[in-house]
């Protein structure tokens, strides 16, 4: 999907009624490609022409990153990357709740998009019991009344709560742990390494393997 463009720059718009033509109908329509459209990428047509935001474009000089609309897109720009596919997801007791996901086995991944639309809020499950190596997600949260608001969302059980504002839109993002690989090409030399991305994890070392262990990281 190329050259699209025409939304309000307002969060919501019209400020009654559905808001079809604003920031939260630009992510709508991202949704819907991917997804019914089943289309493989989606840009905008200008990021930014040196005056105000308009709907044309998706920020300005200014607003930058606070801008609705590329909030907006970072829900997707940000966190589904090239090489990224759609899995299956399906939706059951909300009828105002859209729901789309992409898993990354290069980095390892999975980006979860949910869409609330409706006008009330509404908390919801999030079922990844067939993909237990995922134990916590980084939740990024918006709405009219705030555009971006970072918490986790710990797994228990194969499942996270999530709630998500009336016209808002959450995006969970979670990394399995990293595959690490150990090789003694030397005598007393073990090398590591871990070719996946292991964002949120860190190596640790330890003198020696007593109890109790006194672990720390290591930044060698």
């Amino acid at each position: 999907m190329t050259e699209t463009s025409g939304e309000n720059p307002a969060w919501l718009s019209p400020a009654n009624g559905y808001p079809n033509g604003g920031a939260w109908s630009l992510a709508l329509r991202i949704h819907q490609s991917l997804t019914t459209g089943r289309q493989s990428a989606w840009v905008y047509w200008q990021m930014t022409d040196g005056s105000a935001v308009g709907a044309q474009t998706i920020t300005s000089s200014t607003l930058l990153a606070n801008s609705p609309k590329y909030v907006a897109a970072k829900h997707f720009f940000r966190y589904i990357r090239p090489g990224a596919v759609a899995v299956n997801t399906m939706v059951t007791g909300f009828a105002d709740l859209l729901v789309s996901a992409y898993l990354d086995e290069t980095n390892r991944s999975l980006t979860v998009v949910l869409l609330n639309t409706s006008s009330a809020a509404l908390t919801a499950t999030v079922n990844v019991s067939q993909s237990p190596e995922f134990k916590s997600f980084h939740a990024y949260t918006s709405s009219n009344a705030s555009l971006w608001q970072t918490s986790d969302a710990p797994v228990d059980n194969g499942e996270t709560s999530v709630a998500v504002p009336g016209y808002g839109i959450v995006t969970l993002y979670g990394v399995k742990p990293p595959v690490l690989t150990a090789v003694a090409p030397l005598p007393n030399t073990v090398t590591l390494s871990w070719p996946q991305a292991g964002a949120g994890f860190e190596l640790q070392s330890t003198p020696e393997l007593t109890s109790p262990m006194n672990w720390t990281n290591y930044d060698n």
